[in-house]
């Protein structure tokens, strides 16, 4: 009798786990290899944008410090209700989520998403997991799988560092950011 119960736990543990397993992504699934934060975004600026995310047809005011020595994201409902907050002062994100609206775009997920955006595309190249390919254009970059299974697509209107409008889609999980930069000024150290 204990040997049927131990049997029977130990398949509903494997169950467990193999169903478990088939709802994380796969490592592939992601374009970066492990990001460092301090090299994702252009130094030195104070950026407001808004962040409109796709299709949960959410808006989100976002407000970005990227100071030499460290980077502060804040993102924040339209009515100015905290959502998170991200830094980043030695390479490792630290989080500090507020509210649940948050779960549409995680914190980790919404610095990936920024650094295929802005990240120089020598420096990005470096970043991709085996098998990923950026392709870039004027005012376009694609990165890929071989396979055809996964694209980001990336369209930007306007001028480098902070362009007026970028548009970023991502096939493989059905994702879309549509970003309104609202100001961005160059701050300069004392």
């Amino acid at each position: 009798m204990p040997i049927t119960i131990f049997r029977g736990l130990s398949l509903a543990l494997l169950a467990l786990t193999i169903t478990s397993c088939a709802v994380l992504p796969r490592e592939h699934d992601v374009p970066l290899a492990g990001l460092n934060c301090q090299q994702a975004l252009p130094r030195g600026y104070e950026v407001r944008a808004t962040l409109q995310v796709s299709p949960a047809e959410q808006d989100f005011l976002l407000a970005l410090g990227t100071a030499p020595e460290r980077i502060n994201l804040a993102l924040l409902t339209l009515q100015g209700v905290p959502v998170y907050r991200l830094s980043c002062s030695d390479g490792e994100p630290q989080t500090n989520v507020q509210t649940s609206v948050g779960e549409k775009l995680p914190p980790l997920a919404l610095l990936n998403y920024l650094a295929m955006i802005f990240m120089d595309a020598d420096e990005l190249s470096k970043q991709l997991q085996p098998g990923w390919t950026l392709r870039t254009q004027t005012s376009e970059r694609f990165l890929t799988r071989p396979d055809g299974a996964a694209e980001v697509q990336i369209r930007y209107q306007g001028n480098a560092p902070w362009f007026q409008m970028i548009e970023l889609t991502d096939s493989l999980h059905g994702v879309t950011l549509s970003i309104v930069i609202l100001e961005s000024f160059r701050v300069l150290p004392e």
